[in-house]
């Protein structure tokens, strides 16, 4: 670490993470530096600001009482979704699943012919066009160069 930017040590000197030598380092450029001492003091604030913004602990026995909740609801957020005793599915599942089904069912057969007719087409007229066009340009006398 001897070759190492002071400035990339600021933030391990203000954590009390460099070792003896490197920090005596860090001292000196402090002492010699304006510039990095202004930059030490930005990065203190900085730390200052951010652990006073940082959000408020929670009540003692939150997350107890939130999981307590939630287990006696008895059922998750997705059970909505199933039969229950004495239920049957719900509308929107069913016409979720009934399209699915008609949709996997119906468009190989409404679909694919159409689609192969007009690949069809959009092959068979630039085929015949391009045809048309090269023994037109076949009977035509080649353009002479200068």
């Amino acid at each position: 670490m001897n070759g190492t930017d002071p400035r990339e040590l600021l933030q391990a000197y203000l954590d009390d993470e460099l070792p003896p030598a490197e920090r005596e380092r860090v001292d000196a450029a402090l002492r010699d530096e304006p510039a990095l001492r202004e930059e030490l003091a930005r990065l203190r604030q900085a730390g200052r600001l951010a652990r006073e913004s940082a959000p408020p602990p929670m009540p003692a026995g939150f997350t107890d009482g939130l999981r307590a909740g939630v287990e006696r609801a008895g059922r998750g957020w997705w059970e909505w979704l199933l039969p229950g005793p004495g239920r049957s599915l719900p509308p929107l599942v069913w016409g979720t699943v009934s399209t699915a089904v008609l949709a996997m069912v119906l468009y190989p057969v409404t679909e694919t012919p159409a689609v192969r007719r007009d690949l069809y087409i959009e092959l068979e007229i630039p085929t015949a066009f391009m045809r048309r066009m090269s023994s037109a340009m076949e009977a035509q006398p080649p353009i002479p160069r200068k």
